[in-house]
Protein backbone atom coordinates (compact mmCIF):
# COMPACT_ATOMS: atom_id res chain seq x y z
CA UNK A 1 0.00 0.00 0.00
CA UNK A 2 1.37 3.22 -0.83
CA UNK A 3 2.35 5.99 1.73
CA UNK A 4 -0.67 8.68 0.60
CA UNK A 5 -3.10 5.62 0.78
CA UNK A 6 -1.96 5.04 4.13
CA UNK A 7 -2.14 8.53 4.95
CA UNK A 8 -5.65 8.61 3.84
CA UNK A 9 -6.46 5.89 5.77
CA UNK A 10 -4.99 7.52 9.12
CA UNK A 11 -6.62 10.97 8.39
CA UNK A 12 -10.29 9.34 7.80
CA UNK A 13 -10.35 7.52 11.01
CA UNK A 14 -10.50 4.54 9.25
CA UNK A 15 -7.06 2.98 10.25
CA UNK A 16 -7.99 3.79 13.96
CA UNK A 17 -11.23 1.85 13.47
CA UNK A 18 -9.16 -1.09 11.53
CA UNK A 19 -6.94 -1.07 14.90
CA UNK A 20 -9.69 -1.62 17.28
CA UNK A 21 -11.13 -4.80 15.08
CA UNK A 22 -13.79 -2.54 12.93
CA UNK A 23 -13.38 -3.15 9.15
CA UNK A 24 -16.74 -3.47 8.11
CA UNK A 25 -17.48 -6.88 9.62
CA UNK A 26 -21.26 -7.43 9.33
CA UNK A 27 -21.86 -5.23 6.33
CA UNK A 28 -22.89 -5.94 3.06
CA UNK A 29 -21.38 -3.35 0.42
CA UNK A 30 -22.94 -3.90 -3.71
CA UNK A 31 -20.62 -1.76 -5.73
CA UNK A 32 -22.99 -0.92 -8.74
CA UNK A 33 -20.94 0.20 -11.63
CA UNK A 34 -20.37 -0.39 -15.61
CA UNK A 35 -17.97 -0.69 -18.19
CA UNK A 36 -18.92 1.92 -20.74
CA UNK A 37 -15.80 3.33 -20.48
CA UNK A 38 -12.90 3.09 -23.16
CA UNK A 39 -10.43 4.82 -20.77
CA UNK A 40 -10.68 2.49 -18.03
CA UNK A 41 -13.01 -0.94 -19.25
CA UNK A 42 -11.30 -2.12 -15.35
CA UNK A 43 -13.22 0.30 -13.68
CA UNK A 44 -15.33 -2.21 -11.43
CA UNK A 45 -12.35 -3.68 -9.91
CA UNK A 46 -10.78 -0.57 -9.11
CA UNK A 47 -13.33 0.79 -7.73
CA UNK A 48 -14.31 -2.37 -5.48
CA UNK A 49 -10.63 -2.31 -4.70
CA UNK A 50 -10.23 0.47 -3.14
CA UNK A 51 -13.50 0.22 -1.69
CA UNK A 52 -11.48 -3.15 -0.14
CA UNK A 53 -8.86 -1.43 1.35
CA UNK A 54 -11.17 0.95 3.99
CA UNK A 55 -13.60 -1.74 4.67
CA UNK A 56 -11.49 -5.18 4.29
CA UNK A 57 -14.13 -7.06 6.08
CA UNK A 58 -16.94 -5.87 4.29
CA UNK A 59 -19.09 -8.79 2.47
CA UNK A 60 -18.79 -6.78 -1.16
CA UNK A 61 -20.29 -7.90 -4.48
CA UNK A 62 -19.86 -5.79 -7.93
CA UNK A 63 -22.96 -5.67 -9.99
CA UNK A 64 -22.15 -4.74 -13.75
CA UNK A 65 -25.32 -3.05 -14.83
CA UNK A 66 -25.94 -0.20 -17.30
CA UNK A 67 -29.56 0.07 -16.60
CA UNK A 68 -30.86 1.24 -13.65
CA UNK A 69 -34.24 -0.62 -12.51
CA UNK A 70 -31.54 -4.20 -13.19
CA UNK A 71 -29.35 -2.16 -10.59
CA UNK A 72 -32.04 -1.56 -8.18
CA UNK A 73 -33.13 -5.22 -8.31
CA UNK A 74 -30.31 -6.52 -8.06
CA UNK A 75 -29.14 -4.49 -4.78
CA UNK A 76 -32.20 -5.22 -3.29
CA UNK A 77 -32.36 -8.57 -3.96
CA UNK A 78 -28.95 -9.19 -2.47
CA UNK A 79 -30.28 -6.82 0.43
CA UNK A 80 -27.14 -4.72 0.19
CA UNK A 81 -26.65 -2.38 3.45
CA UNK A 82 -24.27 0.55 1.13
CA UNK A 83 -24.94 0.90 -2.46
CA UNK A 84 -21.55 2.42 -4.28
CA UNK A 85 -22.26 3.95 -7.22
CA UNK A 86 -19.51 5.21 -9.49
CA UNK A 87 -20.32 4.91 -12.70
CA UNK A 88 -18.22 6.27 -15.00
CA UNK A 89 -18.95 9.92 -16.93
CA UNK A 90 -21.36 8.95 -19.86
CA UNK A 91 -23.13 6.55 -17.70
CA UNK A 92 -24.70 9.25 -15.33
CA UNK A 93 -27.56 9.99 -17.69
CA UNK A 94 -28.71 6.41 -17.17
CA UNK A 95 -30.17 7.94 -13.87
CA UNK A 96 -32.88 9.94 -16.05
CA UNK A 97 -34.95 7.59 -13.83
CA UNK A 98 -34.13 8.90 -10.41
CA UNK A 99 -34.57 12.44 -11.77
CA UNK A 100 -37.55 11.82 -13.19
CA UNK A 101 -41.09 11.85 -11.65
CA UNK A 102 -41.60 8.32 -11.59
CA UNK A 103 -42.10 6.72 -8.34
CA UNK A 104 -42.29 2.94 -8.47
CA UNK A 105 -42.32 1.54 -4.91
CA UNK A 106 -38.67 -0.61 -5.76
CA UNK A 107 -37.02 2.81 -5.95
CA UNK A 108 -39.08 3.37 -2.68
CA UNK A 109 -37.67 0.54 -1.32
CA UNK A 110 -34.33 1.02 -2.48
CA UNK A 111 -33.45 3.95 -0.66
CA UNK A 112 -35.62 3.17 2.54
CA UNK A 113 -33.29 0.21 2.94
CA UNK A 114 -30.00 0.84 1.39
CA UNK A 115 -27.22 3.38 2.18
CA UNK A 116 -26.94 5.19 -1.25
CA UNK A 117 -23.09 6.89 -1.80
CA UNK A 118 -22.91 7.83 -5.60
CA UNK A 119 -19.92 10.03 -7.06
CA UNK A 120 -21.19 13.41 -8.10
CA UNK A 121 -19.30 13.63 -11.63
CA UNK A 122 -16.16 15.57 -12.21
CA UNK A 123 -17.00 18.12 -14.49
CA UNK A 124 -15.80 20.96 -12.35
CA UNK A 125 -19.78 22.20 -12.60
CA UNK A 126 -22.86 22.62 -10.86
CA UNK A 127 -24.70 19.87 -13.16
CA UNK A 128 -27.00 17.65 -11.70
CA UNK A 129 -26.08 14.02 -13.17
CA UNK A 130 -25.71 11.46 -10.28
CA UNK A 131 -28.80 10.03 -8.04
CA UNK A 132 -28.72 12.62 -4.82
CA UNK A 133 -29.37 15.37 -8.06
CA UNK A 134 -33.01 14.75 -8.05
CA UNK A 135 -35.15 16.90 -5.62
CA UNK A 136 -36.94 13.48 -4.14
CA UNK A 137 -33.92 11.62 -3.40
CA UNK A 138 -31.51 13.83 -1.98
CA UNK A 139 -31.76 13.55 1.08
CA UNK A 140 -31.90 9.79 0.84
CA UNK A 141 -28.52 9.58 -0.85
CA UNK A 142 -24.65 10.74 0.03
CA UNK A 143 -23.73 12.79 -2.86
CA UNK A 144 -19.68 12.72 -2.51
CA UNK A 145 -17.27 15.00 -4.21
CA UNK A 146 -13.13 15.04 -4.45
CA UNK A 147 -10.44 16.28 -2.94
CA UNK A 148 -6.58 15.46 -2.22
CA UNK A 149 -3.74 15.83 0.05
CA UNK A 150 -0.83 17.99 -2.20
CA UNK A 151 2.79 18.22 -1.47
CA UNK A 152 2.67 20.43 1.63
CA UNK A 153 0.19 18.22 3.34
CA UNK A 154 -2.98 20.30 3.68
CA UNK A 155 -6.29 19.14 2.15
CA UNK A 156 -8.14 20.89 -0.69
CA UNK A 157 -11.16 20.35 -3.32
CA UNK A 158 -10.05 19.02 -6.29
CA UNK A 159 -10.18 21.61 -9.57
CA UNK A 160 -13.14 18.63 -11.63
CA UNK A 161 -15.35 18.21 -8.42
CA UNK A 162 -19.00 18.78 -8.81
CA UNK A 163 -20.26 21.43 -6.81
CA UNK A 164 -23.71 22.48 -6.12
CA UNK A 165 -26.45 22.62 -3.60
CA UNK A 166 -26.37 18.94 -3.51
CA UNK A 167 -22.86 17.51 -3.24
CA UNK A 168 -22.77 16.88 0.76
CA UNK A 169 -19.22 15.79 1.48
CA UNK A 170 -16.12 15.35 -0.98
CA UNK A 171 -13.28 12.61 -0.15
CA UNK A 172 -10.30 11.67 -0.71
CA UNK A 173 -8.84 10.19 -4.41
CA UNK A 174 -6.00 9.51 -6.05
CA UNK A 175 -5.91 6.39 -4.22
CA UNK A 176 -3.41 3.38 -5.53
CA UNK A 177 -5.12 -0.18 -6.62
CA UNK A 178 -3.25 -2.52 -4.57
CA UNK A 179 -2.89 -4.79 -7.87
CA UNK A 180 -3.17 -4.48 -11.65
CA UNK A 181 -6.13 -5.03 -13.17
CA UNK A 182 -6.51 -5.86 -16.85
CA UNK A 183 -9.92 -5.78 -18.83
CA UNK A 184 -9.56 -6.21 -23.25
CA UNK A 185 -6.12 -5.42 -23.06
CA UNK A 186 -6.05 -2.64 -21.14
CA UNK A 187 -4.56 -2.31 -18.27
CA UNK A 188 -4.81 0.23 -14.53
CA UNK A 189 -1.63 -0.60 -13.16
CA UNK A 190 -0.88 -0.59 -9.30
CA UNK A 191 1.05 2.34 -9.91
CA UNK A 192 -0.91 4.49 -11.19
CA UNK A 193 -3.31 6.69 -8.89
CA UNK A 194 -6.96 6.40 -9.19
CA UNK A 195 -8.80 9.85 -9.83
CA UNK A 196 -12.40 11.11 -9.91
CA UNK A 197 -14.86 10.82 -7.40
CA UNK A 198 -15.26 7.13 -8.76
CA UNK A 199 -12.39 7.27 -5.95
CA UNK A 200 -13.86 9.26 -3.39
CA UNK A 201 -17.15 7.30 -3.44
CA UNK A 202 -15.71 4.17 -2.48
CA UNK A 203 -13.53 5.54 0.09
CA UNK A 204 -16.81 6.72 1.54
CA UNK A 205 -18.60 3.25 1.59
CA UNK A 206 -15.33 1.89 3.44
CA UNK A 207 -15.77 4.51 6.10
CA UNK A 208 -19.78 3.66 6.57
CA UNK A 209 -18.96 0.29 6.87
CA UNK A 210 -16.64 0.63 9.37
CA UNK A 211 -18.92 2.43 11.33
CA UNK A 212 -22.05 0.08 10.23
CA UNK A 213 -19.98 -2.45 11.82
CA UNK A 214 -19.07 -0.85 15.43
CA UNK A 215 -22.50 0.50 15.94
CA UNK A 216 -23.47 -3.26 14.97
CA UNK A 217 -21.45 -4.07 17.79
CA UNK A 218 -22.30 -1.68 20.36
CA UNK A 219 -26.26 -1.88 20.38
CA UNK A 220 -26.50 -4.98 18.50
CA UNK A 221 -28.70 -3.58 15.05
CA UNK A 222 -27.49 -2.12 12.33
CA UNK A 223 -27.38 1.91 12.04
CA UNK A 224 -30.82 3.65 10.17
CA UNK A 225 -30.13 5.92 7.07
CA UNK A 226 -30.90 8.76 9.20
CA UNK A 227 -28.21 7.50 11.82
CA UNK A 228 -25.41 7.43 9.46
CA UNK A 229 -26.34 10.45 7.45
CA UNK A 230 -26.16 12.59 10.99
CA UNK A 231 -23.06 10.86 11.76
CA UNK A 232 -21.27 11.57 8.77
CA UNK A 233 -22.29 15.25 8.79
CA UNK A 234 -21.19 15.89 12.38
CA UNK A 235 -18.08 14.19 11.85
CA UNK A 236 -16.48 16.11 8.83
CA UNK A 237 -13.50 18.15 8.44
CA UNK A 238 -14.04 21.58 6.59
CA UNK A 239 -11.89 21.89 3.73
CA UNK A 240 -10.67 25.70 3.02
CA UNK A 241 -11.61 27.17 -0.48
CA UNK A 242 -14.23 24.56 -1.30
CA UNK A 243 -17.00 26.35 -2.85
CA UNK A 244 -19.97 25.51 -0.68
CA UNK A 245 -18.48 24.37 2.60
CA UNK A 246 -17.96 20.86 2.12
CA UNK A 247 -15.20 18.38 4.02
CA UNK A 248 -14.19 14.95 4.46
CA UNK A 249 -15.58 13.01 6.99
CA UNK A 250 -13.20 11.29 9.67
CA UNK A 251 -14.44 8.88 12.07
CA UNK A 252 -14.09 8.37 16.04
CA UNK A 253 -15.66 5.94 17.96
CA UNK A 254 -19.05 5.88 19.18
CA UNK A 255 -19.60 6.94 22.39
CA UNK A 256 -22.04 5.36 24.77
CA UNK A 257 -23.28 6.96 27.75
CA UNK A 258 -23.63 4.34 30.17
CA UNK A 259 -25.02 5.44 33.96
CA UNK A 260 -24.32 4.12 37.72
CA UNK A 261 -27.30 3.96 39.72
CA UNK A 262 -26.96 4.93 43.79
CA UNK A 263 -29.92 3.89 45.85
CA UNK A 264 -30.34 6.52 48.46
CA UNK A 265 -31.97 5.48 51.93
CA UNK A 266 -35.46 6.05 52.27
CA UNK A 267 -36.42 8.95 54.37
CA UNK A 268 -32.72 10.33 53.79
CA UNK A 269 -33.53 12.39 50.47
CA UNK A 270 -31.85 15.55 52.09
CA UNK A 271 -29.27 16.91 49.72
CA UNK A 272 -26.69 19.54 49.70
CA UNK A 273 -23.76 21.05 47.12
CA UNK A 274 -20.81 20.97 49.15
CA UNK A 275 -18.66 19.14 51.41
CA UNK A 276 -20.26 17.00 54.18
CA UNK A 277 -18.16 16.12 57.14
CA UNK A 278 -20.47 14.80 59.49
CA UNK A 279 -24.46 13.70 59.93
CA UNK A 280 -26.32 14.62 63.29
CA UNK A 281 -29.46 12.37 62.53
CA UNK A 282 -31.67 14.96 61.40
CA UNK A 283 -31.79 16.91 58.65
CA UNK A 284 -29.11 19.44 59.71
CA UNK A 285 -25.62 18.65 57.94
CA UNK A 286 -21.97 20.10 58.62
CA UNK A 287 -20.26 21.95 55.67
CA UNK A 288 -17.06 23.82 55.39
CA UNK A 289 -17.09 26.99 53.84
CA UNK A 290 -13.96 29.14 53.40
CA UNK A 291 -12.32 26.56 56.29
CA UNK A 292 -15.26 27.12 58.83
CA UNK A 293 -17.55 24.93 59.78
CA UNK A 294 -21.56 26.03 59.24
CA UNK A 295 -24.24 24.12 60.07
CA UNK A 296 -26.84 24.74 57.55
CA UNK A 297 -30.58 23.23 57.77
CA UNK A 298 -32.70 22.13 54.61
CA UNK A 299 -36.32 21.41 54.24
CA UNK A 300 -37.71 19.00 51.58
CA UNK A 301 -38.41 21.72 49.31
CA UNK A 302 -35.24 22.80 49.03
CA UNK A 303 -33.60 19.58 49.03
CA UNK A 304 -35.59 18.54 45.70
CA UNK A 305 -34.51 21.52 44.28
CA UNK A 306 -30.69 20.36 44.90
CA UNK A 307 -29.28 17.38 42.68
CA UNK A 308 -28.20 14.62 45.57
CA UNK A 309 -24.89 14.59 46.30
CA UNK A 310 -24.40 12.17 48.91
CA UNK A 311 -23.92 8.32 49.56
CA UNK A 312 -23.70 6.83 52.89
CA UNK A 313 -21.02 4.36 54.02
CA UNK A 314 -22.66 2.82 56.78
CA UNK A 315 -25.93 0.56 56.85
CA UNK A 316 -27.72 2.39 59.57
CA UNK A 317 -28.12 5.95 58.24
CA UNK A 318 -29.85 7.34 61.44
CA UNK A 319 -26.88 7.12 63.48
CA UNK A 320 -24.67 9.87 64.72
CA UNK A 321 -21.36 8.53 63.44
CA UNK A 322 -22.78 7.95 59.84
CA UNK A 323 -20.39 9.72 57.63
CA UNK A 324 -20.96 10.78 53.77
CA UNK A 325 -18.75 10.90 50.73
CA UNK A 326 -19.43 14.23 48.06
CA UNK A 327 -20.44 12.12 44.95
CA UNK A 328 -21.22 15.04 42.74
CA UNK A 329 -17.83 16.46 43.37
CA UNK A 330 -16.19 12.69 42.85
CA UNK A 331 -18.35 12.06 40.19
CA UNK A 332 -17.56 15.17 38.14
CA UNK A 333 -13.95 15.26 38.80
CA UNK A 334 -13.75 12.56 36.53
CA UNK A 335 -15.98 13.85 33.89
CA UNK A 336 -19.63 12.11 35.02
CA UNK A 337 -22.83 13.96 35.08
CA UNK A 338 -24.90 13.92 38.10
CA UNK A 339 -28.72 13.33 37.85
CA UNK A 340 -31.62 12.84 40.52
CA UNK A 341 -34.39 10.19 39.51
CA UNK A 342 -36.96 11.52 41.87
CA UNK A 343 -39.11 8.35 41.26
CA UNK A 344 -36.39 6.16 42.03
CA UNK A 345 -35.05 7.86 44.69
CA UNK A 346 -31.84 7.46 42.88
CA UNK A 347 -28.61 9.41 42.52
CA UNK A 348 -27.77 8.54 38.89
CA UNK A 349 -24.23 9.18 37.46
CA UNK A 350 -23.68 9.27 33.42
CA UNK A 351 -20.41 8.53 31.84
Amino acid sequence: MSNYNNKVLEMTGVKAFHDKGYKGQGIKVAMWDSRNSSHCPMHPEVVHDIERQFAPDAETKVFVFNGVREGVEACLEWGADIVNISMVGIDMDLFREFRSEYEGDMYEEFFERCFVVASSGNSGEEEYKYPAATEKYKDKCLAVGACFINNAGDVGITSYSTYNDRVDIANFTNINPTKDYTYNGITFPKTKAFTGTSCSAPVTSGQIACYMSMFKDIFGRKPSISEVNEYIYNHCVDIVGTKDGHGYPVLEEIKVEKEIRIKVPYGQESYYKRTITGYDGAKTYKEIINGKANEKEFTDSEGKEILPFIIATVDNVNTPDAMYAPVRWLAETIGMKVEWDDNTKEVVLKF
